[in-house]
């Protein structure tokens, strides 16, 4: 009788999985066919929404500019020494053309070895640069005909998430020429995390020059593993197949030398990425249902 369950059973993924079972005995990925790509421009607020100051507060700071159009990173830096202020956090709820993507918070933390910053600065010079985004994976109606099409999964069934890349880059915008200037930051990271706090590594700063080069080119895709052992990618696991809505946090983090302060510009400057969430199914388990 058992047998006999198998057999159906591998039928029913290979109805499910169509063409694409037969390119691997073992394996699965689905993704853009139930998730939809990501591509998005997080464009950073201006030094004055950053700050909260009023223009007459920033007339009053040496050196501060005028105009906001040529707000660098060293301009926040004089206004929150000024305020004496560590951190701040500025909260833009609706932005740009994916309604799957909304509350952009960007948090700024101010490095100059004050001893108001020592906890989170740890020794470092600069700023520290944090934009994170909450993105809809699942909307009620997707879980609905995922977990449909793949009822009689279990999360032990998936045995890989992860993001392919095509574009992660820092640029900015001067007069009529769109730059990249990535190499102005370090120890850039992308992040996931849920509303428990768990949390796990996508990408380090490394492999933002291969994601550059190869990223967009259909032979050469740029895949990165969502951290299978984390809390987060275990609870990931039993969202996608819950039937309801998933939603997960992307946050990007970066430092800014002292020394790059007066060349990385906030007013102009941004993010901009295109990704494709993906989830890897072990056609075993499938079948086995996790037996």
């Amino acid at each position: 009788m058992r047998r006999r369950f198998h057999s159906i059973a591998t039928l029913v993924v290979v109805l499910v999985l169509g063409c694409a079972f037969l390119q691997s005995a073992f394996e699965y990925t689905f993704g853009n066919e139930f998730i939809p790509e990501v591509e998005e421009e997080l464009n950073w607020p201006n030094v004055d929404e950053l700050t909260g100051l009023s223009p007459e507060e920033m007339n009053e700071i040496p050196g501060f500019p005028t105009t906001l159009e040529q707000g660098t990173f060293a301009h926040l830096q004089g206004a929150m020494n000024a305020t004496g202020e560590c951190s701040k956090s500025f909260v833009l709820e609706e932005f740009g053309e994916d309604d799957r993507v909304d509350n952009l918070v960007v948090t700024v933390t101010n490095c100059t070895g004050t001893s108001n910053c020592a906890t989170k600065c740890q020794g470092y010079f600069g700023m520290l640069f944090e934009a994170s985004i909450d993105l809809l994976l699942l909307d009620d109606a997707q879980s609905a005909e995922l977990t449909k099409n793949l009822a009689t999964l279990t999360p032990e069934a998936i045995v890989q998430i992860r993001m392919q890349i095509m574009v992660l880059e820092l640029f900015q915008v001067e007069g009529t020429e769109r730059k990249v200037v990535t190499g102005l930051v370090e120890d850039f990271g992308l992040f996931l995390h849920n509303q428990n706090g768990d949390e796990a590594l996508v990408l380090k700063h490394a492999y933002l020059e291969k994601i550059a080069a190869l990223g967009q080119n259909e032979e050469t895709p740029q895949r990165f593993d969502v951290d299978g052992t984390s809390d987060f990618t275990k609870q990931l696991k039993e969202d996608v197949l819950s039937g309801e809505e998933t939603q997960v946090t992307l946050a990007l983090r970066m430092k800014v030398p002292q020394a790059n302060l007066y060349e990385l510009r906030i007013d102009g400057g941004g993010i901009a990425m295109k990704m494709q969430p993906e989830f890897i199914l072990s056609v075993v388990d499938a079948v086995l249902g996790g037996d």
